[in-house]
């Protein structure tokens, strides 16, 4: 009975630890996944901003509405900056992640220390490790969460956060094109 019982622990334990280390492996993936998108994202607007400037340019002087132009050049800045954003958004989550990450430390430390004692059953240390298993399952789900947030929506937050829309980029495009014209402009 003794030797059963020994492998039903040796078994629960093997359990967790592949079940936890197959989480940490789907977490990073769904990580590396939303980082490669964010990238490949920013290549393909790039790509069209730059098939589609003859497009723009030349609808702009056929309509006469140079105001298309500026929003253009506006929305060039913006992808001007998105480089640096990726980066930053991606160092957010590792720093987020890792603030959260000692505070979980610390909780399962503390929770260890209260009840895994030498005095403590086999049971009860099996329901502390159950429920430490538990909220690593939990922290892999917010880690998910919080890539999602910080790597794919940090972009619109930050313009959002600085107050700046693309339509304001088209308009500090025509305020420098406007000032620059009236310095240099022979016309005047």
């Amino acid at each position: 009975v003794a030797i059963s019982l020994g492998k039903v622990i040796a078994v629960y334990f093997a359990s967790v630890f592949l079940y936890n280390w197959l989480l940490e492996i789907i977490t990073f993936s769904a990580i590396a996944l939303m980082i490669i998108y964010r990238i490949a994202f920013y290549f393909l607007e790039v790509l069209i901003f730059f098939v589609a400037s003859p497009a723009v340019v030349i609808w702009a002087v056929i309509s006469k509405r140079f105001d298309s132009i500026m929003h253009y050049i506006g929305r060039g800045a913006v992808l001007s900056i998105t480089p640096i954003l990726i980066v930053l958004s991606t160092y957010l989550y590792i720093f987020g992640q890792e603030i959260l990450n000692m505070i979980y430390a610390l909780i399962v430390g503390i929770i260890e220390t209260t009840f895994v004692t030498p005095d403590a059953t086999v049971g009860q240390t099996i329901t502390v490790l159950a429920f430490v298993a538990l909220g690593d399952a939990i922290m892999k789900a917010v880690y998910l969460i919080m890539g999602f947030v910080c790597i794919i929506k940090f972009n619109s937050w930050f313009y959002q956060m600085i107050g700046i829309k693309e339509g304001a980029m088209s308009d500090i495009a025509q305020t420098i094109s406007d000032k620059t014209s009236a310095l240099y402009s022979p016309i005047r």
